[in-house]
């Protein structure tokens, strides 16, 4: 009996340490420096302009245009909270083996070398 006890104890241990694990791993995904453009046509290399926004271990945000301010992960929703900007919800996504970040007309990619081909693929003959 005192084996199972045990047993079972470890298991929960386990299970509520690999939950912090996991939680952690979600804001610690999108920490770093995201660049986006708010061009909507991409017409060449010498027009358009890169933008970007770092997300801090720390759960604080800054970036070109942004202000600064804090930011937490649920889930693939992260929330920037700002006295100057308030309160702007960003998608996390993932498609074919990249995450980009979304909030609606805007994507945020992990390098500048992703935004631009991404926008080679709008370019304007």
């Amino acid at each position: 009996m005192k084996k199972m006890r045990l047993v079972v104890a470890m298991t929960l241990a386990m299970m509520f340490l690999m939950g912090s694990v996991v939680a952690c791993d979600d804001k610690n995904s999108v920490v770093g420096t995201w660049y986006y453009s708010d061009s909507d046509i991409y017409y060449s290399e010498l027009f358009i302009v890169i933008n970007s926004i770092t997300l801090t271990k720390d759960g604080k945000y800054h970036g070109d245009g942004w202000g600064g301010g804090t930011y937490k992960v649920d889930g693939n929703v992260i929330t920037l909270t700002s006295t100057l900007d308030g309160t702007t919800k960003i998608n996390i996504e993932k498609k074919e083996g990249k995450t980009t970040l979304s909030s609606g007309t805007r994507i945020y990619y992990r390098t500048e070398a992703e935004l631009r081909a991404a926008r080679n693929q709008t370019k304007v003959p």
